[in-house]
């Protein structure tokens, strides 16, 4: 979905809205735009952006990581003469051959793009009271309001503040809520209870080479449905059966439209949130706004089907566990004998409202599905490109398993070369390239440059994993490249960054990597992954080509998945 500012500016020509709203557009530019001028300090370098609308047309529709990396490496001179300008009044303690961050201006909002890990740790990890915040995600929250039709409504959106993603922990606003919501993920998905589910994820994780071996060439539906059932398993206790499954209906459809709504945070709808209050025969001829009224029925159902099943079998006393049956037994009942700090959790929970509800237990959907499905279809197209990797860990275990038997979680610390497949996977392709973004809630001076208030910060986890003087060769698959040098390999640091950083880091993270674990070390023990031919009998070879959205994943590729003799 083309849905950038630039889709909307350029390639559509929507001079409609620019005229309807071009008063508004120049106060609020002249308004932000000015933060900058206030400080003694310079904003951090950037592309040159048009008057009013900043850089707006310079961000692409599609993988704006790449051009955001691209950049940093553009403006190494502009950061060299300007340290030489700022040492003759005080001295830079930090010097860097390239600018890791980048400003960016997209119709007055300051944008921050953070290229390097360093950057990241320093700003988000260890300032989080500066960098905790979110900006209003707009063309998320609209996925939560009812749009019945075009016709019948002069605003474009009608609120019902209870449905969707706007409850949703990872993109809420910091504050009061965002630490309500957020506290029951602590104690559900840490290291130590996410043991509690692996028998879940090893179940699932057998059922998919089942069905990958009687129909392999749906090999992706496959993989999309054992990252559904897990999920669905933990936050509902609800099983997905197979395809026909309302459930994986609804799951696989939700899927598509946050793996191709366009660059996350940075839509038309989220960079000038004003859009949303035009009339509707304006919206309409823009795609943003177009793809949230098409869209928001799949949203709200998936939403809101899950939690009353839940909520049915709880007042029918037939409820299994799982995280949001935890949170509506909380909320519904109170035992007075609890522990002094889990009655703290349980009274904040019984404060629950039926939409937050709602809210936490999709965003334990929204935030695992996808980015488990991504990284696995990631894995399939490495093992593709690279069989010599297949090879050895396939040897790695069959050593440990004899050949008689699959994997189990057991085996974790004798496949250390399947461990470095997970990790390797993770860089290659981060599911989530650049993060979702935080938002500053005070100006702040960051080795020599001004961040103003109110910035949207983005940590760009693709430009921080691609980065080659940290990485050697980025683009090759090289789960070796995690080797101590000892050991004939390169030395590199565990990538970091793929899961977010600071009070934002993703919860589920322990959850997230044991599941794309167990379908790295079933699908090796299982099958041989190969090449597709073409009707000449050449290998059709994957493409490096990924989707736009707030997950991002291969574009379809076709592969042959082929049993192993051993099993």
């Amino acid at each position: 979905m083309n849905s950038s500012a630039e889709a909307l500016l350029n390639r559509n020509g929507s001079w409609v809205l620019a005229v309807v709203a071009g008063g508004v557009v120049i106060l609020l530019a002249v308004g932000l735009y000015s933060q900058g001028s206030r400080s003694k300090y310079p904003v951090p370098p950037g592309p040159k952006g048009s008057p009013i609308i900043g850089n707006l047309r310079q961000v692409p529709a599609e993988r704006s990581d790449l051009q955001f990396a691209k950049w940093s490496k553009e403006f190494s001179e502009f950061v060299q003469v300007l340290d030489l300008a700022l040492a003759a009044k005080h001295v830079i303690s930090n010097a860097y051959p390239e600018s890791d961050i980048i400003y960016v201006n997209l119709l007055g909002q300051p944008v921050i793009v953070l290229n390097s890990v360093k950057s990241a740790v320093d700003l988000l990890d260890k300032k989080g009271a500066i960098y905790s915040d979110r900006p209003r995600f707009v063309l998320l929250e609209a996925y939560c309001n009812t749009c019945p039709s075009f016709k019948n409504q002069k605003s474009l959106l009608i609120s019902i503040s209870s449905l969707g993603f706007k409850n949703n922990v990872a993109l809420i606003r910091d504050g009061a809520q965002f630490r309500k919501l957020r506290k029951p993920y602590g104690s559900f998905l840490s290291a130590r209870s996410s043991l509690g589910y692996r028998d879940a994820q090893l179940k699932h994780a057998r059922e998919m080479a089942d069905e990958i071996e009687k129909c392999p060439e749906k090999w992706q539906s496959y993989l999309s449905r054992f990252a559904t059932r897990v999920i669905f398993s933990v936050a509902f206790a609800i099983d997905v059966v197979d395809e026909d499954d309302p459930y994986f209906k609804l799951a696989d459809k939700m899927g598509w439209i946050v793996g191709n709504m366009g660059n996350n945070g940075i839509t038309i709808l989220d960079i000038a949130p004003w859009v949303e209050h035009i009339p509707r025969w304006v919206g309409k001829f823009i795609p943003s706004v177009k793809y949230v009224h098409d869209h928001t029925p799949a949203i709200e159902e998936l939403h809101q089907r899950p939690f009353d099943a839940v909520m049915r079998s709880f007042k029918a006393g037939t409820m299994e566990p799982s995280f949001l049956g935890r949170l509506i037994e909380a909320r519904e009942t109170h035992d007075a004998g609890e522990e002094e700090e889990e009655e703290e959790e349980e009274d904040d929970i019984k404060s629950f409202t039926d939409g937050e509800l709602r809210g936490t237990g999709g965003s334990l959907y929204s935030a695992g599905q996808e980015t488990t499905y991504s990284a696995e279809t990631i894995f399939v197209m490495a093992m593709v490109l690279t069989p010599d990797v297949q090879i050895r860990a396939q040897k790695e275990i069959d050593a440990a398993t004899r050949g008689i038997r699959l994997p189990t979680f057991s085996d974790w610390k004798t496949l250390p070369i399947v461990e470095r497949i997970v990790y390797e996977t993770l860089r290659l392709h981060p599911p989530l390239p650049n993060g979702v973004p935080h938002k500053t809630l005070k100006e702040d001076v960051y080795r020599d440059m001004y961040i103003p208030k109110g910035s949207m910060v983005i940590a760009n986890a693709w430009a921080m994993l691609h980065d080659p003087d940290i990485y050697k060769d980025p683009f090759k698959f090289n789960p070796d490249r995690f080797l101590p040098v000892s050991e004939s390999g390169g030395g590199e640091p565990i990538p970091v960054g793929h899961f977010g950083f600071g009070r934002r880091v993703c919860p589920g993270q322990y959850l997230a990597f044991a599941s794309v674990w167990i379908v790295v070390a079933t699908i090796l023990a299982k099958f041989n992954i190969t090449p597709a031919k073409d009707k000449d009998g050449e290998d059709i070879m994957p493409k490096m080509e990924f989707s736009t959205g707030i997950t991002s994943h291969p574009v379809p590729f076709p592969c042959n998945f082929t049993p192993r003799n051993c099993l």
